[in-house]
């Protein structure tokens, strides 16, 4: 099977709207944004919601280039003078599995689902994707959308190549990746960690993988599957792993609404950029 052109062929018929949260991502967009234009082209019709906070490089600027070129592109930018991710937490837990990081995040991601719903948007499917990663592939996408029978969400695989970790391969985004069956196991530091080695196998021509939970950078979900979900803040019984990811909340509402068949794509890559390489060019540019 051709899945990128049936994938095509598929997309060409269906309405989408693509949807994120981004802050100082002026790299990722220089690079994602005519990704995203080609992968909208193709459809029957879309949108694009994008909600920016408190940035300090050109993003903004970036962005409102971006919708006045595209009457489809909706932007809102807001600044709340708030760290999202704390310097430190009070509790001892880990500031990246926080209370206080993972209800911003929440926070900011109903931003476009509010918006969506508030503008009455109707679309066959939602795209949440991560503007500021190093590369959206979009070939996986279209292999995504080939396989739309067999899903109601599909998340991505992404993974990243970092100096810290001597340049080994890692699926990146575990904090997300809740394995089928371990819904109910509170996560750890440890397995977050050990899980991007775990998942580090996926790679291009392998099946789809189901999971109780994913993101990896982007996902895509059925819109009659997410359009009544809202991300929200959950527990975990850990002292460092404070709360679930935001992420986790919007699949285990879809599980429970009956749609629970969310895979992740090893097709469908995004790759990230490592934060060391983030502060360099910040050093560089200015």
């Amino acid at each position: 099977m051709n899945t990128t052109e049936t994938g095509k062929a598929r997309l060409k018929e269906k309405s989408v709207i693509v949807c994120g949260i981004i802050r100082n991502g002026e790299i990722g967009l220089k690079k994602n944004i005519p990704v995203i234009d080609k992968l909208c082209d193709m459809a029957k019709s879309y949108h694009v919601v994008m909600f920016e906070n408190d940035s300090v490089d050109n993003t903004k600027q970036i962005l409102r280039q971006w919708a006045q070129k595209r009457p489809s592109v909706h932007i809102s930018t807001e600044d709340f003078h708030t760290q999202t991710i704390p310097s430190s937490v009070s509790n001892g837990a880990n500031r990246f599995f926080s209370y206080s990081r993972i209800s911003k995040m929440a926070e900011y991601r109903n931003k476009y689902m509010e918006y969506i719903a508030e503008h009455q948007l109707k679309a066959d499917y939602v795209i949440v994707v991560d503007m500021d990663v190093r590369r959206i592939g979009l070939k996986g996408i279209l292999d995504s959308f080939a396989r739309s029978e067999q899903w109601d969400a599909i998340a991505s695989n992404g993974y990243i190549y970092s100096p810290s970790a001597c340049f080994r391969k890692r699926y990146n985004d575990t904090y997300a990746l809740v394995e089928c069956g371990r819904e109910h196991v509170s996560q750890t530091e440890e397995s977050i960690a050990g899980n991007q080695y775990r998942w580090a196998f996926l790679k291009p021509g392998m099946p789809l993988m189901a999971v109780y939970s994913a993101f990896g950078g982007m996902a895509i979900y059925k819109y009659e599957a997410i359009c009544n979900c809202k991300y929200e803040v959950l527990p975990n019984a850990d002292s460092r792993v404070e709360v679930r990811c935001e992420h986790f909340s919007i699949c285990e509402q879809m599980h429970k609404n009956g749609y629970g068949r969310i895979f992740v794509n090893p097709n469908m890559t995004i790759r990230y950029r490592p934060y060391m390489y983030d502060r360099i060019y910040k050093i560089l540019h200015g």
